[in-house]
């Protein structure tokens, strides 16, 4: 593959962080997933991990439902928002993160890390002087969707690094429709940002 041989000359020597933010089923996991792949054959690794996780155990054992509906995402904003006043959610993903480059530090780690409120955003950008990400679409914008809690409503209130517009037009595409679409996109990411 030729794009992937030109990177090999790229190599930076580092961790590289990015807080990645978005509207529910923007696209968050696909750019993550095909930024993984244009570089599986380079020394990084790509991680791909969420605030959210630290209270995924906790909203088992309490036997709640964790699908994604439009009710649950309110309980989770409301728990996590609960949490978050000792830095509950802060503390264990920085754990988590350290942990990640401990055990792969030799390689080039980029991790992508889900988080929707811009106090929270604040902490790992000071923290890991991580980039920002904001990954949205002009149509879905156009709605004007109120998703019923203020993680997901107030996605868009932060001064981002990168805004990365993935044009999904309303009518559903297959998930190999999608990935072309972001296929260019993340081919710039990667040269302009990642290697530069």
């Amino acid at each position: 593959n030729v794009y992937k041989h030109k990177l090999k000359g790229k190599i930076k020597k580092m961790n590289q962080f990015y807080v990645i933010n978005g509207r529910p089923k923007i696209g968050k996991d696909t750019f993550v997933s095909i930024v993984k792949e244009h570089l599986t054959e380079s020394n990084y690794l790509v991680h791909n991990i969420s605030t959210m996780e630290p209270l995924l155990k906790f909203i088992d054992d309490l036997g709640l439902n964790k699908e994604k509906t439009l009710k649950n995402r309110k309980m989770f904003s409301l728990l996590k928002e609960a949490v978050d006043i000792q830095g509950y959610t802060f503390s264990r993903t920085k754990e988590k993160i350290c942990e990640i480059c401990k055990e792969n530090k030799n390689y080039n780690n980029i991790i992508f890390i889900h988080c929707r409120e811009p106090k929270e955003i604040d902490k790992y950008v000071e923290f890991l002087h991580a980039k920002t990400i904001l990954i949205t679409s002009p149509e879905v914008e156009k709605l004007q969707i109120d998703y019923g809690n203020n993680s997901d409503n107030n996605v868009n209130n932060y001064n981002y690094d990168y805004i990365i517009n993935n044009h999904k037009p309303i009518k559903i595409k297959s998930q190999q429709e999608i990935n072309e679409i972001y296929k260019k996109t993340v081919e710039d990411f990667i040269n302009y940002v990642v290697c530069k």
